[in-house]
Protein backbone atom coordinates (compact mmCIF):
# COMPACT_ATOMS: atom_id res chain seq x y z
CA UNK A 1 0.00 0.00 0.00
CA UNK A 2 1.21 3.49 -0.61
CA UNK A 3 2.35 5.35 2.82
CA UNK A 4 3.62 8.75 3.98
CA UNK A 5 7.17 7.97 5.61
CA UNK A 6 8.12 12.08 7.22
CA UNK A 7 11.55 12.84 7.78
CA UNK A 8 13.63 16.09 7.88
CA UNK A 9 16.69 18.21 9.00
CA UNK A 10 17.08 20.47 11.42
CA UNK A 11 20.70 22.61 11.70
CA UNK A 12 21.91 25.62 13.62
CA UNK A 13 25.49 26.64 13.05
CA UNK A 14 27.39 29.57 14.38
CA UNK A 15 30.90 30.93 13.80
CA UNK A 16 32.96 31.25 16.88
CA UNK A 17 36.35 32.47 15.37
CA UNK A 18 37.65 33.50 12.16
CA UNK A 19 38.27 29.83 11.66
CA UNK A 20 35.19 27.87 13.83
CA UNK A 21 32.19 27.08 13.45
CA UNK A 22 30.19 24.99 15.94
CA UNK A 23 26.14 23.90 15.36
CA UNK A 24 24.14 21.22 16.21
CA UNK A 25 22.07 19.37 13.79
CA UNK A 26 19.14 17.11 14.15
CA UNK A 27 17.96 14.92 11.23
CA UNK A 28 17.22 11.09 10.27
CA UNK A 29 20.16 9.03 8.27
CA UNK A 30 18.02 6.46 7.62
CA UNK A 31 14.65 4.38 7.47
CA UNK A 32 12.73 1.60 5.69
CA UNK A 33 9.08 0.67 5.94
CA UNK A 34 6.06 -1.26 3.99
CA UNK A 35 2.59 -1.39 4.73
CA UNK A 36 0.63 -4.70 2.69
CA UNK A 37 -3.17 -5.44 2.35
CA UNK A 38 -3.63 -8.40 4.87
CA UNK A 39 -5.89 -9.60 2.58
CA UNK A 40 -3.88 -10.03 -0.36
CA UNK A 41 -1.99 -12.24 2.11
CA UNK A 42 -4.83 -14.81 3.37
CA UNK A 43 -4.11 -17.58 0.88
CA UNK A 44 -1.08 -18.22 2.85
CA UNK A 45 -2.66 -16.95 6.51
CA UNK A 46 -5.69 -20.52 6.02
CA UNK A 47 -7.63 -17.45 5.13
CA UNK A 48 -7.31 -14.85 7.71
CA UNK A 49 -6.36 -11.03 7.02
CA UNK A 50 -3.39 -10.29 9.11
CA UNK A 51 -1.78 -6.77 9.85
CA UNK A 52 1.80 -6.64 7.44
CA UNK A 53 3.76 -3.77 8.30
CA UNK A 54 7.17 -2.81 9.06
CA UNK A 55 8.37 0.66 10.34
CA UNK A 56 11.94 1.34 10.77
CA UNK A 57 14.27 4.36 11.47
CA UNK A 58 17.03 6.74 12.98
CA UNK A 59 17.06 9.52 14.39
CA UNK A 60 20.52 11.20 15.33
CA UNK A 61 21.17 14.94 17.44
CA UNK A 62 24.58 15.96 16.21
CA UNK A 63 26.59 18.59 18.04
CA UNK A 64 29.53 19.53 15.10
CA UNK A 65 32.77 21.40 14.82
CA UNK A 66 34.44 22.92 11.70
CA UNK A 67 37.80 24.56 11.42
CA UNK A 68 39.90 26.36 8.46
CA UNK A 69 43.15 24.95 8.33
CA UNK A 70 43.59 27.41 5.43
CA UNK A 71 42.04 29.12 2.69
CA UNK A 72 41.96 25.57 0.86
CA UNK A 73 41.50 22.88 3.31
CA UNK A 74 38.85 22.75 6.28
CA UNK A 75 38.20 19.95 8.32
CA UNK A 76 34.99 18.87 10.22
CA UNK A 77 33.88 16.62 13.32
CA UNK A 78 30.16 15.57 14.72
CA UNK A 79 28.91 13.71 18.27
CA UNK A 80 26.14 11.19 16.72
CA UNK A 81 23.22 10.22 19.35
CA UNK A 82 21.51 7.76 17.59
CA UNK A 83 18.06 7.22 18.66
CA UNK A 84 16.64 4.11 16.42
CA UNK A 85 13.27 2.25 16.23
CA UNK A 86 11.84 -0.82 15.02
CA UNK A 87 8.10 -1.89 14.30
CA UNK A 88 6.85 -4.40 12.58
CA UNK A 89 3.52 -6.58 12.27
CA UNK A 90 3.06 -9.74 10.95
CA UNK A 91 1.24 -13.74 10.74
CA UNK A 92 2.90 -15.26 14.07
CA UNK A 93 2.90 -18.54 11.80
CA UNK A 94 1.55 -22.26 13.40
CA UNK A 95 3.21 -24.19 16.10
CA UNK A 96 1.98 -27.85 17.26
CA UNK A 97 0.10 -27.13 20.44
CA UNK A 98 -0.49 -30.56 22.85
CA UNK A 99 -3.70 -32.37 23.05
CA UNK A 100 -4.94 -35.52 25.67
CA UNK A 101 -5.95 -37.74 22.72
CA UNK A 102 -3.84 -39.53 19.67
CA UNK A 103 -1.80 -37.74 18.00
CA UNK A 104 -1.58 -35.46 21.01
CA UNK A 105 -0.26 -32.43 19.36
CA UNK A 106 -2.44 -30.49 16.99
CA UNK A 107 -1.19 -27.52 14.62
CA UNK A 108 -2.51 -24.37 15.67
CA UNK A 109 -2.60 -20.70 13.88
CA UNK A 110 -0.84 -18.46 16.26
CA UNK A 111 -2.73 -15.36 14.61
CA UNK A 112 -0.83 -11.30 14.93
CA UNK A 113 2.45 -10.86 15.89
CA UNK A 114 3.53 -7.53 16.82
CA UNK A 115 6.80 -6.16 18.16
CA UNK A 116 7.85 -2.65 18.94
CA UNK A 117 11.37 -1.51 19.60
CA UNK A 118 13.66 1.23 20.58
CA UNK A 119 17.45 1.87 21.77
CA UNK A 120 20.04 4.52 21.63
CA UNK A 121 23.67 4.60 20.20
CA UNK A 122 26.77 6.42 19.10
CA UNK A 123 28.84 7.28 16.30
CA UNK A 124 31.47 10.11 15.48
CA UNK A 125 31.31 11.84 11.47
CA UNK A 126 34.92 13.08 10.17
CA UNK A 127 34.69 15.26 6.54
CA UNK A 128 37.62 17.50 5.27
CA UNK A 129 36.92 19.43 2.11
CA UNK A 130 39.60 20.48 -0.46
CA UNK A 131 39.71 23.62 -2.26
CA UNK A 132 43.01 23.73 -4.78
CA UNK A 133 41.22 26.54 -6.54
CA UNK A 134 37.97 28.59 -7.61
CA UNK A 135 37.58 25.83 -10.51
CA UNK A 136 37.67 22.07 -8.43
CA UNK A 137 36.59 21.32 -4.83
CA UNK A 138 37.25 17.86 -3.21
CA UNK A 139 35.62 16.36 0.10
CA UNK A 140 35.44 13.04 1.79
CA UNK A 141 33.13 11.78 4.65
CA UNK A 142 33.18 8.95 7.32
CA UNK A 143 30.88 8.14 9.34
CA UNK A 144 31.62 5.25 11.99
CA UNK A 145 29.34 2.23 12.70
CA UNK A 146 26.95 2.53 15.65
CA UNK A 147 25.57 -0.32 17.44
CA UNK A 148 21.83 -0.13 19.03
CA UNK A 149 20.94 -2.03 22.19
CA UNK A 150 17.08 -1.99 21.41
CA UNK A 151 14.99 -2.88 24.03
CA UNK A 152 11.09 -3.14 23.28
CA UNK A 153 7.73 -5.89 23.80
CA UNK A 154 6.54 -8.52 21.73
CA UNK A 155 3.07 -9.95 21.15
CA UNK A 156 1.31 -12.91 20.34
CA UNK A 157 -2.30 -12.15 21.53
CA UNK A 158 -3.80 -16.16 20.63
CA UNK A 159 -1.50 -17.64 23.17
CA UNK A 160 -3.86 -16.65 26.02
CA UNK A 161 -6.14 -18.97 24.72
CA UNK A 162 -4.07 -21.78 25.58
CA UNK A 163 -2.90 -20.28 28.88
CA UNK A 164 0.30 -19.19 28.07
CA UNK A 165 2.39 -15.21 28.13
CA UNK A 166 0.76 -13.33 24.84
CA UNK A 167 3.58 -10.93 25.47
CA UNK A 168 7.75 -11.27 26.06
CA UNK A 169 10.20 -8.48 26.77
CA UNK A 170 13.39 -8.64 24.47
CA UNK A 171 16.12 -6.88 23.21
CA UNK A 172 18.13 -7.35 20.21
CA UNK A 173 21.72 -5.60 18.86
CA UNK A 174 21.55 -3.90 15.82
CA UNK A 175 24.78 -1.93 13.81
CA UNK A 176 24.02 1.25 11.94
CA UNK A 177 26.59 0.58 9.32
CA UNK A 178 29.71 2.28 8.36
CA UNK A 179 29.42 4.89 5.98
CA UNK A 180 32.64 6.31 3.38
CA UNK A 181 31.68 8.94 0.73
CA UNK A 182 34.19 10.99 -1.48
CA UNK A 183 33.11 13.40 -4.10
CA UNK A 184 34.50 16.63 -6.46
CA UNK A 185 32.87 19.20 -7.42
CA UNK A 186 33.68 20.90 -10.97
CA UNK A 187 32.87 24.97 -11.75
CA UNK A 188 33.97 25.45 -15.61
CA UNK A 189 32.21 28.94 -15.21
CA UNK A 190 31.00 31.12 -12.14
CA UNK A 191 27.29 30.20 -12.02
CA UNK A 192 27.69 26.23 -13.21
CA UNK A 193 28.72 23.65 -10.66
CA UNK A 194 28.95 19.55 -11.59
CA UNK A 195 29.41 17.29 -9.01
CA UNK A 196 30.31 13.27 -8.66
CA UNK A 197 29.95 11.27 -5.10
CA UNK A 198 31.10 7.90 -4.41
CA UNK A 199 29.13 6.60 -1.25
CA UNK A 200 30.06 2.67 0.38
CA UNK A 201 27.71 1.11 2.80
CA UNK A 202 29.07 -1.54 5.32
CA UNK A 203 25.56 -3.24 4.51
CA UNK A 204 27.16 -6.59 5.80
CA UNK A 205 27.54 -5.23 9.34
CA UNK A 206 23.61 -6.68 9.24
CA UNK A 207 24.08 -10.09 8.78
CA UNK A 208 21.51 -12.23 11.31
CA UNK A 209 19.96 -9.96 13.80
CA UNK A 210 19.09 -11.90 17.20
CA UNK A 211 16.21 -10.94 19.85
CA UNK A 212 16.85 -12.51 23.34
CA UNK A 213 13.18 -12.52 25.11
CA UNK A 214 12.84 -12.49 28.51
CA UNK A 215 9.88 -15.00 29.00
CA UNK A 216 11.37 -18.65 28.79
CA UNK A 217 8.16 -19.87 26.91
CA UNK A 218 8.82 -17.62 24.42
CA UNK A 219 12.56 -18.27 24.16
CA UNK A 220 11.88 -22.32 23.69
CA UNK A 221 8.83 -21.15 21.44
CA UNK A 222 10.81 -18.61 19.25
CA UNK A 223 14.33 -20.76 18.80
CA UNK A 224 12.47 -23.66 17.46
CA UNK A 225 10.40 -21.87 14.95
CA UNK A 226 13.65 -19.44 14.18
CA UNK A 227 11.63 -16.41 14.98
CA UNK A 228 14.66 -15.30 17.73
CA UNK A 229 16.74 -14.66 14.29
CA UNK A 230 16.02 -12.15 11.63
CA UNK A 231 18.35 -13.35 8.85
CA UNK A 232 19.49 -10.28 6.19
CA UNK A 233 22.64 -11.00 5.45
CA UNK A 234 22.93 -7.96 3.42
CA UNK A 235 25.63 -7.17 1.08
CA UNK A 236 27.78 -4.60 1.09
CA UNK A 237 27.45 -1.55 -1.86
CA UNK A 238 28.25 1.62 -3.38
CA UNK A 239 26.15 4.42 -4.89
CA UNK A 240 26.74 6.17 -7.20
CA UNK A 241 25.84 10.39 -7.49
CA UNK A 242 26.08 13.06 -10.16
CA UNK A 243 24.32 16.46 -9.98
CA UNK A 244 24.30 19.68 -11.44
CA UNK A 245 23.49 23.28 -10.52
CA UNK A 246 23.46 26.53 -12.96
CA UNK A 247 22.63 29.87 -11.27
CA UNK A 248 20.62 32.60 -13.01
CA UNK A 249 20.95 35.77 -10.22
CA UNK A 250 18.81 34.91 -7.37
CA UNK A 251 17.39 31.59 -8.88
CA UNK A 252 19.33 27.82 -9.15
CA UNK A 253 18.17 25.21 -11.13
CA UNK A 254 19.33 21.86 -9.77
CA UNK A 255 19.15 18.52 -11.41
CA UNK A 256 20.81 14.84 -10.42
CA UNK A 257 20.85 10.95 -11.16
CA UNK A 258 21.91 8.59 -8.18
CA UNK A 259 22.58 4.79 -8.31
CA UNK A 260 21.65 3.29 -5.37
CA UNK A 261 22.25 -1.26 -5.31
CA UNK A 262 20.03 -3.49 -3.61
CA UNK A 263 21.95 -4.69 -0.23
CA UNK A 264 19.72 -7.95 0.55
CA UNK A 265 20.30 -10.52 -1.79
CA UNK A 266 17.49 -13.19 -3.68
CA UNK A 267 17.74 -15.42 -0.02
CA UNK A 268 16.61 -13.01 2.82
CA UNK A 269 14.24 -10.71 0.50
CA UNK A 270 11.11 -10.57 2.19
CA UNK A 271 8.02 -8.12 1.87
CA UNK A 272 8.63 -6.46 5.46
CA UNK A 273 12.23 -5.54 4.71
CA UNK A 274 12.21 -5.32 0.97
CA UNK A 275 15.44 -4.20 -0.53
CA UNK A 276 15.91 -2.65 -4.43
CA UNK A 277 17.94 -1.65 -7.00
CA UNK A 278 16.77 2.43 -7.33
CA UNK A 279 17.44 4.54 -10.04
CA UNK A 280 16.58 7.99 -8.64
CA UNK A 281 16.70 10.88 -10.70
CA UNK A 282 16.22 14.72 -8.90
CA UNK A 283 14.81 17.67 -9.79
CA UNK A 284 15.25 21.59 -7.67
CA UNK A 285 14.34 24.76 -7.45
CA UNK A 286 16.67 27.18 -5.35
CA UNK A 287 16.09 31.13 -4.24
CA UNK A 288 18.00 33.81 -2.57
CA UNK A 289 16.94 37.06 -1.17
CA UNK A 290 18.97 38.97 1.40
CA UNK A 291 20.01 36.62 4.37
CA UNK A 292 16.83 33.68 2.87
CA UNK A 293 17.48 30.96 0.74
CA UNK A 294 14.03 29.04 -0.03
CA UNK A 295 14.45 25.72 -1.95
CA UNK A 296 12.35 23.07 -3.34
CA UNK A 297 12.74 19.14 -4.84
CA UNK A 298 11.37 16.49 -5.93
CA UNK A 299 13.38 13.11 -6.06
CA UNK A 300 11.89 10.13 -8.27
CA UNK A 301 13.39 6.70 -6.88
CA UNK A 302 11.99 3.73 -9.60
CA UNK A 303 13.04 0.45 -8.06
CA UNK A 304 14.37 -2.44 -10.64
CA UNK A 305 12.44 -5.06 -10.88
CA UNK A 306 13.04 -8.14 -8.41
CA UNK A 307 12.22 -11.64 -9.36
CA UNK A 308 12.80 -13.85 -6.34
CA UNK A 309 12.78 -17.51 -7.55
CA UNK A 310 10.89 -20.42 -6.05
CA UNK A 311 13.18 -22.92 -4.52
CA UNK A 312 14.61 -23.91 -1.28
CA UNK A 313 16.82 -21.40 -0.30
CA UNK A 314 14.46 -18.15 -1.06
CA UNK A 315 12.45 -17.26 1.58
CA UNK A 316 9.56 -15.32 -0.24
CA UNK A 317 9.62 -15.77 -3.97
CA UNK A 318 7.59 -13.36 -5.91
CA UNK A 319 7.66 -10.48 -8.17
CA UNK A 320 8.74 -7.49 -6.41
CA UNK A 321 8.56 -3.74 -7.46
CA UNK A 322 8.43 -0.28 -5.40
CA UNK A 323 8.79 3.39 -6.62
CA UNK A 324 9.52 6.53 -4.51
CA UNK A 325 8.57 10.14 -4.95
CA UNK A 326 10.27 12.34 -2.25
CA UNK A 327 8.98 15.93 -2.36
CA UNK A 328 11.41 18.44 -0.35
CA UNK A 329 11.47 21.97 1.25
CA UNK A 330 14.20 23.70 2.26
CA UNK A 331 14.81 27.32 4.26
CA UNK A 332 17.68 28.39 5.33
CA UNK A 333 18.46 31.94 6.90
CA UNK A 334 21.79 33.31 7.71
CA UNK A 335 22.96 36.24 9.58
Amino acid sequence: ESKIYPAGLAGFFHPISDKVVAGIGVYTPSGLGAKWDGADFAVLTQGSSYKWESYIGVFSFSPVLAYKISEQIFVGASLNVNYGFFNIDRHAGTAAMPIEEPPYTTIVDLGQYSESSSGWGMSGTLGILVKPSEMFSFGATVRTPSKVTMSGEAEIPNLQYAGLPAESDFERDVTSPMWIAGGLAFHPTQNLTFTFDAQYTNWSALDVLEADFDNQYWQAMMAKSGGDELELRWEDAVQLRFGAEYRLGQLALRGGYYRDPAPAPDETMNVLLPSYTFNAFTFGLGYSVENLEIGAALEYMIGEERNIEMNMENEQPGVYNMSIITPILSVAFRW
